[in-house]
C-alpha cells in the first residue's frame, strides 16, 4: 500500500536551486518510486515584500508513510537545510496571514516544503490543513502542479488543477 503526495517546495535565500535539489534528495528516501517533478518556477513572494524571489518545484511523491509522519519528515528536512521555525529569520516587513486556529507570518526561507494534497484525503485539524487551504488563489502552487498533475481533481473543489489555474488566470487578467 502506498500513498501520493503533492509538495510544494519553495526557496528564497541562499543557493535556492540547491536547496530544492537537496530536499528532493532527502525526499527520495522516502518516495518508493522516482519522484515525479516540475520545471523549476521563479516566483515573486507572496505575503510579504523582499526584494528576492523564490525559485519553486511541486513533487509528486509515493511513499508508506501516512501524512503525519510526511509532515514530521518535511520538517525535519527543513531543519536538515537550515530552516529555523522557532526565530526571526529577517528583519523584513512581515505581514501576518490567518492560518488555521491562529496567524502566520511570512518570511524568507531556506527552504518551504508544503503537502498541497495526499491521497485524496481531506484534513483540517490543529497539526495540518490538505489540500493547501490558499492552493488555488496562488499562481506559484498551480503552475508547476499543473505541469505534472493537469488532471488532478481537487477533492474539495472538484475541479482539476488545470481548471484552477484556468480561472485564477483569468481572475488575474481582470
Amino acid at each position: 500500500m502506498f500513498n501520493r503526495a503533492y509538495l510544494l517546495l519553495g526557496a528564497n535565500i541562499g543557493n535556492r536551486r540547491e536547496n530544492l535539489q537537496r530536499s528532493l534528495s532527502e525526499l527520495e528516501k522516502i518516495s518508493l518510486k522516482p519522484i515525479i517533478t516540475s520545471s523549476f518556477y521563479e516566483t515573486e513572494p507572496w505575503g510579504f515584500e523582499t526584494p528576492d524571489k523564490f525559485l519553486n518545484i511541486a513533487a509528486i511523491i509515493e511513499t508508506e508513510l501516512d501524512v503525519y509522519t510526511l509532515l514530521r519528515r518535511a520538517l525535519e528536512i527543513e531543519r536538515k537545510l537550515g530552516r529555523d521555525r522557532s526565530r526571526k529569520e529577517t528583519l523584513q516587513s512581515k505581514k501576518k496571514m490567518f492560518f488555521g486556529a491562529g496567524e502566520r507570518e511570512y518570511i524568507s526561507r531556506i527552504i518551504d516544503i508544503d503537502i498541497i494534497f495526499f491521497n485524496d484525503m481531506i484534513i483540517k485539524d490543529e497539526e495540518l490543513i490538505v489540500p493547501h487551504p490558499r492552493m488555488h488563489i496562488r499562481k506559484f502552487v498551480l503552475e508547476p502542479l499543473n505541469e505534472i498533475a493537469p488532471d488532478y481533481v481537487h477533492p474539495v473543489f472538484q475541479k482539476k488543477i488545470s481548471e484552477l489555474l484556468c480561472s485564477l488566470l483569468k481572475s488575474l487578467d481582470s
